[in-house]
This record gives structure tokens, C-alpha cells and sequence, in this order.
């Protein structure tokens, strides 16, 4: 079995901690002129998820896209935090784990916030049996 260590360990607090820029839900915006806020990106774009940098747990620099789902992908468990309602941190979780999939299918998704009497409705979704809407109303 794989761990998580180093560069991935290191990686997944700093992509959740360190690159997103704010809380969706913060009450108060005391951010400078021109620093991009949490609500620049209601809805974040492919592009914007897959720019933002992500830094080395040790400050040695920044990571590629590429070396990030590469070490993820070859690990046996990948834990991602986030900060609920971050659009763009997200989107960045999002991007992730389909590159991980395309480079170890088979991968398994589990998400803590869905109660076991939620698995048909969340399985629907995922196989594409239902629509957003239906999930949301079923779950």
C-alpha cells in the first residue's frame, strides 16, 4: 500500500489551504484592489481550476498539473479538504480527480457530506440515470 508522503502529502494541504484565494463564504471583503476574490469565480472555468498554482509542502516551488495527478494517481488514497461553498477550489478538486481517473481508471470517489440512505440517488446521478435536478431533490 502507497502513502500519501511528500511531494502528494505535502501538496494536497497546500492545493486546499494555500492556492484558492478565499471562502465562498466569507461575510466581509477586505481584499486590496484588484486581488481576485472567492465570488470571481462563481462559476470557475476548466482553465481557471487548471491555472491556479500549487505549491511544494516544502517552499521549493511550484508543481505541474501533470506531476500532481501523476502522484496522486499513484496512490492508494488521495483525502481532499476544502473550504465548503469555494467555487473555484472545487472546481480544482473536480479537475483532479477526472485526471486521476484517465490515468488509473477504476478509481473510487467516495464523498462524507452523502448519508448512506443517499447511495441509490448518488449512484443515478453518477451513471448518468438521473439529472442534477432529480439528484438534487432525491438527496
Amino acid at each position: 500500500m502507497r502513502t500519501i508522503t511528500g511531494l502528494a502529502g505535502a501538496m494536497i494541504g497546500v492545493l486546499v489551504a494555500g492556492t484558492v484565494p478565499g471562502c465562498g463564504t466569507q461575510t466581509r471583503d477586505n481584499s486590496p484592489a484588484g486581488a481576485v476574490r472567492a465570488g470571481d469565480f462563481a462559476q470557475p472555468t476548466r482553465q481557471q481550476a487548471r491555472s491556479v498554482m500549487i505549491r511544494r509542502g516544502d517552499g521549493s516551488g511550484s508543481v505541474p498539473w501533470a506531476e500532481v495527478v501523476d502522484q496522486l494517481a499513484g496512490s492508494d488514497v488521495v483525502l481532499f479538504g476544502e473550504v465548503h461553498g469555494h467555487p473555484l477550489g472545487n472546481r480544482v478538486q473536480q479537475e483532479l480527480f477526472e485526471d486521476v481517473l484517465l490515468a488509473r481508471p477504476g478509481t473510487i470517489l467516495s464523498m462524507e457530506f452523502y448519508e448512506r440512505d443517499d447511495q441509490i440517488a448518488l449512484d443515478d446521478y453518477l451513471s448518468g440515470v438521473t439529472d442534477c435536478a432529480a439528484f438534487d431533490e432525491a438527496a
